[in-house]
């Protein structure tokens, strides 16, 4: 490396660069400074660079050519539907603003900037392009800035691209870290009540679904955990179900089998209506075996398409929203998952502690169930409160009638 002031009175920096495969000298610019003071240090930060493998000309890489290149990497690793979506907050919220900017730039206020834009101004929504990094696109306005929770989704996919980038030695920190967290807004579950279940049910019995939904409130499992249920994982004699698996879907719309949302695996205590439900659908899928014959492939699924296939659980979700608008519940929000939530907050109401109820759906920790379903724990709670004091007071009440 060397440091020399050129006519012009600023100081240049020359340094040398890994050589090649012919192993001939390389050298590059870091461009000019005022003050050899100020030489030295950027001539310092180059090496220390260099040694790292960071590259030496960071003016020249942009946080969108990092970007293609994280999505690259870790695209065999994640699944299709977390790839497009990682590729759908790049396009449509990051890029337009950051793509451009070089890597080196890259500062905690840039990224806080833009979550604030995100929030409180019309978004900007970019054309898709040949590539990540590609941000001369045509753009339109919506009209309406980003939620909360989806600016919270946008920051974890910043954090997790600049952690990346930072173990590739390919920027010295991730500065999203930096960066205070967006909060997420409260969502408050939108479970059924028992009065519509009860009438869901009944509306659906005889159908193709009818077990399906009797699982879906019963054991507060997701609609992918039902989809790839297999009648191994069914215990009828001791009443229990083991979740393994679920359905995951790509980006074309097609279906395939993953594991569970937590990667791990849970057992559900089945009810007694559970029981009958599958009793019964058993004894039909076996029939329908039997009219097939050599058609029917058999994947040993609890819930299965016409010829032994997976479901196409859109289907089922539009099923259960034409369902429910027929028999009159036409609340916003309300949707298939809404069994799954009817299922939790029946088992708070009825008293069951958090990390039981959390084991019951599978969430990775009950500070998640606490998230969903704090306002049934409190409910739950004030009815607890209550009812201690209603017992005072029944006491108190016989003790003065005693008295008297």
């Amino acid at each position: 490396m060397s440091v020399y002031r050129r006519k012009s009175g600023r100081w240049a920096v020359l340094v040398d660069v890994d050589r090649g495969t012919k192993h001939e000298r390389k050298r590059r610019t870091l461009g000019t400074y005022a003050t050899r003071k100020d030489a030295e240090r950027a001539e310092r930060q180059a090496l220390e660079a260099r040694d790292r493998g960071i590259d030496l000309d960071p003016k020249k890489v942009t946080l969108g050519q990092v970007a293609e290149r994280f999505l690259k990497s870790v695209a065999p690793t994640l699944s299709a539907i977390t790839v497009a979506r990682y590729e759908e907050h790049w396009r449509m919220h990051v890029a337009p603003s950051l793509g451009a900017l070089p890597i080196a730039n890259l500062k905690p206020a840039h990224i806080a900037e833009l979550y604030g834009r995100l929030r409180t101004e019309p978004t900007c929504y970019a054309r898709k392009g040949k590539g990540p990094n590609d941000v001369s696109r045509q753009k339109f306005r919506s009209g309406r800035p980003l939620g909360p929770n989806t600016v919270l989704r946008i920051h974890r996919f910043l954090h997790r691209l600049l952690a990346w980038a930072e173990r590739m030695n390919l920027v010295v920190r991730n500065v999203a870290r930096i960066v205070d967290t967006p909060k997420a807004a409260p969502s408050p579950a939108r479970a059924l009540t028992v009065e519509q279940v009860a009438a869901l049910l009944s509306a659906a019995e005889g159908t193709r679904l009818h077990s399906f939904f009797v699982l879906a409130v019963t054991t507060g499992m997701r609609r992918g955990e039902l989809g790839a249920l297999t009648w191994d994982a069914v215990d009828l004699d001791h009443g229990l179900l083991t979740v393994r698996q679920a359905v995951g879907q790509d980006r074309k719309g097609g279906f395939f089998i993953k594991g569970t949302k937590s990667g791990r695996e849970r057992t559900i205590p089945l009810s007694s209506l559970a029981i009958a439900v599958l009793k019964t659908h058993r004894a039909s899928q076996a029939a329908d075996k039997l009219l097939k014959g050599p058609e029917y492939e058999d994947r040993g699924l609890v819930f299965a398409d016409g010829n032994g296939g997976l479901l196409n659980l859109d289907s089922v979700s539009k099923g259960f929203a034409l369902l429910a608008r027929t028999i009159g519940i036409k609340k916003k929000g309300i949707s298939l998952h809404s069994c799954r939530h009817f299922g939790a907050t029946q088992a708070l109401v009825a008293g069951s502690d958090v990390r039981t109820v959390a084991a019951f759906l599978g969430h990775a920790s009950a500070a998640t169930t606490l998230n969903v379903y704090g306002h049934v724990v409190a409910g739950a709670q004030e009815k607890a409160v209550a009812g201690i004091g209603d017992a005072i007071a029944a006491d108190q009440a016989r003790r003065a009638a005693g008295q008297k």
